[in-house]
């Protein structure tokens, strides 16, 4: 393979779709460089990922099942958030990690080392106010880091207070000692009214 002259004494080739290791070799006149070893790795990458919710405990409602579609997760704050994930190959002990955009990184705990499931891993971690996307990061057996990280768009929604009016009795209402009294109340609430 020729090489393109660059400036000066460099010189220059693109080798494209490299997918074995590759040894390379420059000659110049009587000048020899090499050999030089390329070799090709396979970077680790999320196969597949699971999203589940916790939601608080005072909202009474009831934890998602995991999810393969969301790339976004709107909630709750004080919601916890399980992520699940399958990666392309064996991982460090600490290989995975969640890194989220306002805390410190969340490491991941393999689930099982049955065989079957050696590749998944599972995080948790609280929806905090300030939260605006987190990543998930894999470190392989050898070293290796996957480049690509898909972003997952995080969306606090406010848990707001309630609002409570009186409708009956009436402000100047007067009634004797021992008298029943009919209440009427209007409560309204963003989440739920129980």
């Amino acid at each position: 393979m020729r090489m393109r002259h660059v400036a000066g004494e460099t010189f220059e080739a693109y080798f494209n779709d490299v997918a074995e290791r590759l040894v390379i070799t420059a000659h110049a006149g009587d000048a020899r460089a090499g050999p030089v070893e390329i070799r090709v790795v396979e970077l680790p990458y999320v196969e597949d990922v699971w999203l589940s919710l916790e939601y608080p405990g005072y909202t009474g409602l009831p934890p998602t099942p995991p999810s393969r579609s969301a790339t976004e997760i709107a909630a709750l704050a004080g919601t916890q958030v399980k992520v699940e994930i399958k990666s392309s190959k064996p991982l460090l002990p600490d290989g995975a990690s969640l890194e989220l955009d306002a805390a410190s990184p969340v490491p991941m705990r393999p689930v099982t080392d049955d065989g079957s499931r050696r590749l998944t891993h599972e995080g948790r971690f609280t929806l905090a106010p300030n939260m605006r996307w987190f990543r998930i990061r894999l470190t392989d057996t050898e070293g290796n880091t996957n480049r690509s990280q898909r972003t997952f768009q995080l969306r606090v929604i406010e848990d707001k207070p309630p609002r409570v009016k009186l409708l009956k009795p009436g402000i100047h209402t007067r009634c004797t000692p021992h008298a029943e009294v009919s209440v009427e109340v209007d409560v309204r609430d963003d989440l739920a009214v129980r």
